[in-house]
């Protein structure tokens, strides 16, 4: 289609793809296309109208205009604006296309009575200069274009969280405060991270601590765990305190809650390998259900210590991941098994090997032909 019109002008071409968006949208309004079937057609109109724009003869002005244009008229597919038509080497261009949007930005703002800034609600141009002020690194003005256009749950705690960064806590706890009364559908534990860093910057401590154990408590991951020692240490308490209590509540997730996700042996070896004790990690994982890119990991860590430990987890891992029957897996479980081979010491290398050529025979793998192909890349057999 793109072809037949190679012919004509740059900016002939750009009316004959308009009207083809325009047909293209006005049939997905009627059509469910959930398949995706129009994303090569998407994708060609989106190339050849670009590529059109960057040859078109217009001057600068007159392609803000044509943006401006379809800015005022936003379609469900259409090329991002600005960032799929201004290239980055256009710089006069994107400047006439920034000032152009302050001066409408300016006129909102004041049809929308300041006083009132929800009114004026979430708008493209408010998208288009935050971005901008966020390149920029100009917190102050992100500030202003948040402020005028805040009316959700996600806007209040969004401006919330640039307070804190300038170091404004008065302001900060003023919109964490909007956000917790206007939250409808119970997003307020989201902002648990956002109190801390404040309680932080007050050097509330105390209050902070006890925050992230409840955060910890939701969301038992490394990051939190660090947090949660820096605040042991800030109120002046052991590392030794913390690491217990966090070990004991990782060990009753494992005793009571089997079936949640992740699963929670994972959660308390991702723990102990963090805290670089691979002794107990291996200890635990011998006969509790692991995930197979934890035992890898396991593995790689005690290849030193434990060799003979280290093989039989790692087959363990690859034979887990290998069961799953696609060439993806396939391809995964053999990398992982070549990654151990380059980090065993000689004469453990020889023992590896005949346990991955005993794979072969493995009777959930031996009739996965494409299994045994990735296999013998990696790992041929001798002639």
């Amino acid at each position: 289609m793109i072809e037949s019109i190679e012919k004509l002008s740059a900016d002939e071409r750009i009316k004959l793809i308009q009207y083809a968006y325009d047909r293209l949208n006005r049939a997905l309004e009627k059509i469910d296309d959930s398949g995706g079937y129009r994303f090569h057609l998407e994708n060609m109109l989106h190339e050849a109208l670009v590529k059109c724009f960057h040859e078109s003869a217009q001057t600068n002005k007159q392609k803000v205009a044509f943006l401006a244009r379809q800015l005022a008229a936003p379609a469900d597919v259409y090329p991002a604006i600005p960032g799929d038509f201004i290239r980055e080497e256009d710089t006069e261009l994107f400047e006439l296309f920034i000032e152009y949007c302050e001066a409408q930005w300016g006129q909102l703002l004041k049809q929308c009575e300041l006083g009132e800034p929800h009114k004026l609600g979430h708008h493209p141009l408010s998208y288009i200069l935050l971005d901008h002020a966020r390149d920029q690194k100009n917190p102050l003005r992100e500030i202003e274009i948040l402020t005028a256009t805040a009316n959700t749950f996600m806007d209040y705690s969004a401006l919330s969280e640039k307070f804190v960064e300038l170091n404004q806590l008065d302001k900060a706890e003023k919109w964490l405060k909007k956000a917790e009364n206007s939250d409808q559908s119970g997003l307020s534990g989201r902002l648990l991270p956002l109190k801390i860093r404040i309680d932080i910057a007050r050097g509330a401590f105390k209050s902070a601590l006890n925050k992230q154990w409840k955060l910890y408590s939701t969301n038992a991951n490394n990051a939190h765990y660090d947090q949660l020692l820096m605040l042991y240490q800030k109120n002046g308490l052991r590392e030794k305190s913390c690491y217990e209590k966090a070990e004991k509540y990782l060990l009753s997730l494992v005793k009571n809650r089997p079936g949640y996700p992740p699963v929670p042996s994972s959660l308390l070896i991702e723990f102990y390998l963090h805290q670089n004790e691979s002794d107990k990690a291996v200890d635990f994982a011998r006969n509790a259900p692991v995930e197979a890119y934890l035992l890898s990991r396991i593995a790689l860590s005690i290849t030193k210590n434990e060799p003979q430990t280290a093989i039989d987890f790692n087959m363990r891992s690859a034979t887990s991941i290998a069961i799953q029957a696609n060439n993806h897996a396939y391809d995964e479980a053999v990398d992982i098994l070549v990654k151990l081979a380059s980090v065993l010491e000689p004469k453990w290398k020889t023992v590896y090997l005949q346990s991955v050529a005993q794979l072969r025979e493995v009777a959930s793998l031996r009739r996965k032909p494409n299994f045994i192909k990735a296999l013998d890349r990696k790992f041929p057999l001798p002639p």
